[in-house]
């Protein structure tokens, strides 16, 4: 679990600069999740296992985290209770790498921590793909929020289409892959 910690820590406070880690509901809290669920033993068996990383999982749980995050998602702009916690994510209307994470309590559980440890056991990944995916997924949330240019591939959320979002509340729900 510490080499999780460690890889996700030390990856984005150099790609992304520091001030990423600061918002307490994020990554703090999602490391503090993953370790209580890792110590609980909480996670499927197959996740205790070091294996070669699974081409075929990492698309699963891309594809189960987006539709479930992006269901959530949905209902954290219609739900009162919800949005409330939501709303602190969506201050930012021309978002910032250190907005990726920044949100409400609530939100952070039932838009990262649920979606996440959900999937994991619906796919059951090994712990190599696991972490591989939660380093890749993190990032990815990150540059959403960057202003670094959008990558060409048509099917995939775009920075730009994420900071429409954040302008109009209502459109682009999804995290990784495009919808309509």
């Amino acid at each position: 679990m510490m080499e999780v910690a460690a890889a996700l820590l030390s990856t984005h406070a150099m790609v992304w600069g520091p001030e990423v880690l600061k918002p307490p509901m994020g990554m703090p809290f999602l490391l503090a999740a993953a370790a209580c669920a890792w110590t609980l033993r909480l996670l499927p068996a197959e996740t205790y296992a070091h294996d070669l990383p699974s081409m075929h999982d990492l698309v699963a749980l891309a594809f189960l985290v987006d539709l479930s995050q992006m269901a959530v998602h949905a209902a954290s702009h219609a739900a009162p209770w919800l949005r409330a916690s939501h709303a602190l994510h969506h201050r930012a209307t021309r978002p910032c790498p250190k907005d990726a994470f920044a949100t409400g309590w609530i939100d952070a559980f039932t838009q990262m921590i649920c979606p996440l440890f959900t999937s994991l056991w619906i796919v059951k990944p090994s712990r190599t793909t696991a972490m591989l995916f939660g380093l890749l997924y993190s990032h990815w949330l990150v540059y959403l929020h960057s202003d670094w240019p959008d990558h060409p591939v048509r099917f995939l959320v775009t920075p730009s289409g994420h900071k429409s979002h954040h302008a109009r509340p209502d459109t682009h729900l999804s995290h990784i892959f495009r919808c309509a």
